[in-house]
């Protein structure tokens, strides 16, 4: 796993508001970044015994980083500049940087805002530098934690091919690591996806199996957000919208700054029926993590769909490179809203040529509306142009 020192912010200039501003991000982001299970932070307050004279490289070596997140705070006319990077801690090199700009009206929503964009947007890049690190070696080299680096590129691709690569490295994992619970989480999102996306499942009682697996480990780890997040999405598919919920709005507690977690709150919402509070959620998870990887623009196209701004939905679509998950289906509801019939048949053909094994009553079994009519409805527009 790797691990992540957050060096204290630096103030360029002799301003005193600039000094406190940067020792409240710090503190801050530091509180932020230790809800996350994907690596492990070094404490700020370690560089100071860390030999920090000889400045964060060092102090980065001495206490076995992988990264380094520096960030530094520039005060004038009324306006902050927070400039912040991730470096890697062996050679130096930059993986990811920002220069943020913001007014002064309020300091602590300053800090929240920061707090939130910087911590959700790290995560995501630091993910995207492991898996970036060991493209070029064989399977064969990885090791466990990089075969669940690898496993979860292919999960994220989100279609049937990756997603049963993407098995077979958390299948590896588990051989090897039997102990740790994240392969198996991640072991488990594979049959989530099948069944969200409608498409064939791996096992004939892949709702009950997982459920078990799950439960079994939330008794060990119950402050795991993950394991919140894929419980409530569990509970949705089974038509417990009560503890699919619940489940959510844990999962968001345990880690307010990790988009996937706000994702997945807004989407429990949007099967709830609070679909106005699910899109508002979704719209978040975008203003915290502008790099965030495509399926959350499917779930944005939908909400969308949901509450009527139907070209809003198509605008987040075509944003889309490729085919992700449902998002052509995403396409044709929002098309058919719109009587624009002949682009729906269209995108209703490139469905069945993509996948021969397409069933709509699979399809929306994986949206577990609370509300039947809109599943209807949904149903009733891919109906309309032929699926």
């Amino acid at each position: 796993m790797p691990r992540v020192l957050l060096t204290p912010f630096r103030h360029l200039g002799a301003n005193s508001d600039a000094e406190a501003l940067a020792s409240g991000l710090t503190e801050t982001l530091a509180a932020a970044l230790a809800h996350f299970e994907e690596f492990e932070l070094i404490d700020p307050g370690s560089v100071r015994s860390a030999n920090a004279t000889q400045g964060a490289p060092a102090a980065g070596r001495q206490l076995t980083a992988t990264y380094i997140l520096e960030g530094s705070v520039q005060l004038a006319l009324g306006k902050a500049r927070i400039g912040v990077q991730l470096i890697e801690a062996a050679n130096r090199e930059r993986v990811w940087s920002e220069t943020l700009d913001r007014g002064l009206e309020d300091v602590f929503a300053l800090q929240d805002d920061i707090t939130a964009y910087v911590a959700s947007t790290m995560g995501e890049a630091v993910g995207e530098e492991q898996a970036r690190a060991i493209a070029q070696k064989p399977d064969a080299a990885l090791t466990a934690y990089e075969l669940m680096v690898r496993g979860i590129q292919h999960l994220h691709r989100l279609n049937p091919e990756d997603n049963q690569v993407a098995r077979g490295y958390f299948e590896t994992v588990i051989a090897r690591k039997p102990d740790h619970f994240f392969p198996t989480l991640c072991l488990c999102w594979t049959h989530v996806t099948e069944l969200a996306n409608g498409w064939p499942s791996a096992r004939a009682d892949a709702l009950e199996y997982n459920t078990s697996l799950i439960r079994a480990l939330l008794r060990r780890h119950d402050r795991s957000a993950h394991l919140h997040r894929i419980m409530s999405r569990l509970h949705l598919l089974a038509g417990d919208h009560d503890q699919g919920l619940s489940h959510a709005e844990r999962a968001h507690r345990l880690n307010p700054y990790h988009s996937d977690m706000v994702v997945n709150y807004g989407v429990a919402l949007l099967w709830s029926g609070h679909t106005e509070e699910g899109l508002q959620e979704l719209e978040r998870a975008f203003a915290i993590n502008p790099y965030a990887p495509a399926y959350y623009k499917t779930y944005l196209a939908f909400a969308y769909y949901l509450v009527g701004r139907h070209e809003d939905g198509l605008a987040v679509v075509r944003s889309i490179e490729g085919t992700v998950g449902n998002s052509r289906s995403f396409r044709i509801a929002n098309l058919v809203a719109l009587d624009r019939l002949e682009e729906a048949r269209a995108e209703a053909k490139a469905v069945l040529q993509e996948n021969s094994d397409f069933n709509l009553d699979r399809l929306l079994a994986g949206f577990p509306f609370k509300h039947p009519e809109d599943r209807q409805r949904f149903g009733d527009a891919l109906r309309r142009v032929g699926l």
